[in-house]
């Protein structure tokens, strides 16, 4: 929706970071050459929201008429190009116990990899996440999130989600002191707001500077446990030292697989 999207993802590439631009109503990927000339500016993923397989729940869960019909559009145009795409899931009262029915869809798609996010328990006055959708029981979400890994191990789908970051999260949610891998959220993570003040993430209120003024020795935050935001702790498993030996050896077999199946 970023009037110089374009602009943005040419600036990230010509820096070598890369980059993932997430759609959550995907006919703006059909307007305007989009697709095109996100190829052309170097975008790495397009990733699209993606609740449900069923066109009438999507379109109640989102709001818009026809995105099921808008997102085969936009993946068959997609096809054409090189890009690669990820449906973003949202674990949430529909889905959390038919994940794979969910998981089956998005690959029918015809979606490249899948991402899962939890639903967060948090207090978070900066970027409000809730919604009847989301209000769940800690042990619908480890139920889930069981699931999800049974899936992943079964390499039924290219679930981008590391077992040693779901089984993490798992432990947070049945007891935050027994979770092995802090949140890096500050340091390694960062959010920044429509004001281009840099927060921790988007679940704390303290800013740590803003774009225009901050330095690197600002970015010096200690390990956070104060919620389970998929988005920064599946990050944070790798910068542990010794402990993040187990997420590094799981993404390298996974990367390996990947490999050798094209």
């Amino acid at each position: 929706m970023h009037p110089d999207i374009i602009e943005i993802v040419k600036r990230a590439t010509s820096r070598y970071i890369n980059n993932a631009v997430l759609v959550a109503a995907p006919s703006l990927l059909t307007q305007n050459d989009m697709i095109w000339r996100l190829e052309d500016a170097g975008c790495d993923l397009v990733c699209i929201s993606y609740d449900s397989g069923d066109p009438v729940t999507m379109a109640e869960s989102r709001q818009i008429k026809n995105i099921i019909g808008d997102m085969r559009d936009a993946m068959q145009a997609i096809g054409k190009t090189s890009l690669k795409t990820m449906a973003s899931v949202l674990i949430w009262n529909d889905n959390y116990n038919r994940l794979d029915d969910v998981c089956k869809s998005a690959a029918e798609m015809g979606f490249d990899f899948i991402s899962l996010n939890y639903p967060t328990f948090s207090e978070s006055h900066v970027y409000t996440l809730g919604g009847e959708g989301v209000m769940m029981s800690r042990e619908k979400v480890i139920d889930a999130l069981t699931d999800a890994i049974r899936l992943k191990k079964a390499r039924k789908y290219n679930i981008i989600n590391s077992v040693v970051s779901m089984k993490n999260i798992i432990n947070y949610l049945n007891d935050p002191k027994t979770a092995k891998y802090p949140c890096f959220g500050g340091e390694r993570v960062l959010f920044v707001d429509w004001f281009c003040d840099v927060r921790p993430c988007m679940q704390l209120e303290n800013i740590i500077g803003n774009m225009a003024d901050i330095e690197e020795g600002d970015l010096n935050l200690p390990p956070c446990n104060k919620c389970n935001m998929s988005w920064y702790r599946d990050f944070s498993t790798f910068f542990c030292g010794f402990r993040s030996l187990s997420a590094f050896c799981e993404t390298f077999k996974n990367a390996t697989r990947l490999l050798s199946e094209k």
